[in-house]
């Protein structure tokens, strides 16, 4: 990681709890940072990009993937109201957020934490077919994507697009 970004990273990590909104900037370097703890190679900068590279890739388990967007912003949100406290623990009458606006949600008469709004993913994307051809096999009835009369994708070993 250039020494640029690492220090990007760190001004944004220093900037959770100084608002009382999270900032979109920060959120973005945080998302970046998970990324190069995923994929230290990698040049994607959000995790969407990265989770959907990884998938095309290999389908990659879930468990070896990066967070969506949506349940990485719940912990940071956490975090972030956090910090918040922290950070006034000297102010007197505190004006802070309500938990429910920072990643938890009131259950059961208890604050629990909300851990994504959202799938992991469309769910067309969760029950599609892939081949892993090679290029002159995606052309016979030998590919599994043919097999059930669908058009190879991005998603399968062989991408016709990587010809032009």
């Amino acid at each position: 990681m250039k020494a640029t970004t690492t220090t990007n990273i760190i001004t944004a990590l220093s900037q959770l709890g100084r608002r009382e909104s999270l900032d979109d900037n920060v959120f973005l370097k945080i998302e970046e940072l998970v990324c190069r703890i995923y994929a230290p190679k990698s040049n994607h900068k959000t995790v969407s990009e990265l989770r959907w590279a990884m998938f095309k890739k290999n389908q990659s388990l879930s468990v070896s993937m990066p967070p969506t967007r949506d349940s990485l912003m719940q912990p940071v949100l956490r975090a972030h109201y956090q910090c918040m406290i922290w950070k006034n623990n000297l102010t007197a009458n505190q004006i802070i957020l309500s938990p429910s606006e920072c990643g938890w949600k009131w259950e059961d008469d208890k604050w629990v934490e909300i851990m994504k709004k959202n799938l992991p993913a469309p769910y067309a994307i969760l029950s599609l077919v892939k081949c892993n051809c090679e290029k002159a096999r995606c052309s016979t009835y030998h590919c599994s994507c043919r097999q059930v009369a669908l058009y190879c994708t991005e998603l399968c070993g062989y991408d016709a697009n990587e010809d032009t």
